[in-house]
């Protein structure tokens, strides 16, 4: 090997003493779980913390299951709803509800295309919308 510089496969270098992994030889995903979990255990010492020092004690509804079905349950409804915004789906579901009862209503064949074209419209826009929640 004259002349040319070896270097180890990362691989193949022993492991640290300790028990930590170490996250410069590990891939991504078992990066973020590592730190998933020492966030975990961060928030569990934090509750666990607050329940001995009975801050926790005279929490409304406690020792009850949480309601998900209450607007408080999502965050950006809570969010939209706080600051009085519609949230964009909700809001492209009335613009369609409404050009539909304005399509109920004109009789003129050019205008009727009109209409329909932007319910044609609104509904992508929405389906766009809701995709790309769905994707997050």
């Amino acid at each position: 090997m004259k002349g040319r510089i070896f270097i180890p496969n990362p691989k193949n270098i022993p492991a640290p003493a300790c028990n930590s992994p170490r996250p410069d030889y590990m891939s991504e995903r078992d990066r973020s779980v590592v730190m998933s979990s020492f966030f975990d255990r961060i928030v569990e010492a934090q509750l666990r913390k607050a329940e001995a020092e009975g801050v926790m004690d005279d929490l409304t509804g406690k020792g009850k299951p949480l309601d998900l079905s209450k607007p408080g349950a999502n965050p950006f409804k809570k969010t939209f709803a706080e600051a009085e915004v519609e949230l964009p789906i909700t809001r492209l579901a009335r613009e369609i509800g409404e050009a539909r009862e304005a399509l109920r209503s004109e009789t003129d064949p050019d205008e009727r295309r009109v209409i329909q074209k932007r319910i044609a419209d609104l509904e992508l826009r929405r389906s766009l919308e809701i995709e790309g929640m769905r994707r997050g």
